[in-house]
């Protein structure tokens, strides 16, 4: 990972291949919401795994940036070819240059779990935090009981 700026957001994914495999064969037009026509290509030609870790990176990515698939579409983050770079366009980039992010560095690996091989991706977003910038969690810490 980059040194380079302040780090402005971190998001990590976990995809099983298997469950992510069987979604994309159950629906046809699936395919072309996840993923931009550069990266279909490089689809139809990867293995299982190396798929599971393109749509683990946008996903990693979008939590760096602090949103979810209700403010940024998929195919608004572009992985590249070999899994080490990524390409911001649409509200993606827009919510990068708001909170300062000037690059984005990716991560992939894989691992066994418990249902199988499991595709994992962790996204860096560093720049110039913006002051109006922030990044929200959707997850929530449990209550705590005494």
């Amino acid at each position: 990972m980059t040194t380079d700026g302040s780090l402005v957001g971190v998001g990590v994914d976990l995809a099983g291949v298997d469950r992510l495999m069987a979604a994309l064969q159950r629906r046809a037009a699936l395919a072309s919401r996840l993923f931009t026509e550069t990266e279909l290509v490089a689809v139809a030609e990867e293995q299982p795994l190396q798929v599971a870790q393109r749509f683990a990176a946008k996903e990693a990515v979008m939590k760096a940036l602090g949103v979810g698939i209700d403010s940024v579409r998929f195919t608004d983050v572009e992985v590249a070819g070999d899994l080490g770079s990524v390409r911001l366009r649409g509200s993606a980039a827009d919510r990068a240059a708001h909170l300062g992010a000037t690059s984005v560095t990716l991560e992939v690996d894989a691992t066994t779990g418990p249902d199988g091989e499991v595709a994992v991706a962790r996204a860096e977003a560093r720049g110039r935090p913006s002051r109006s910038a922030s990044v929200t969690t959707r997850t929530q810490r449990p209550e705590l009981r005494q």
